[in-house]
């Protein structure tokens, strides 16, 4: 495999790897993962659970662009 392929296969893993720190940070609140609304739990975190949100956000939204931009 080219280095561009092992670069998008590390960024792929990226983007899941990203959300297990906000999907812990909500499974550790009182009323556990709420996967009827998981979107009004996110916007409930605040400090670095938050953070941790807005990563995954990030890495989502530029995970297209990044995969596009190797081609």
């Amino acid at each position: 495999m080219t280095v561009l392929l092992w670069c998008l296969f590390a960024a792929a893993l990226l983007v899941v790897l990203s959300k297990a720190p906000s999907a812990t940070a909500m499974k550790k609140q009182t009323s556990g993962y709420d996967n009827q609304h998981p979107r009004a739990q996110q916007a409930a975190l605040s400090g670095r659970d938050a953070r941790a949100v807005a990563a995954h956000q990030n890495t989502v939204e530029n995970f297209p662009l990044f995969a596009a931009g190797g081609w």
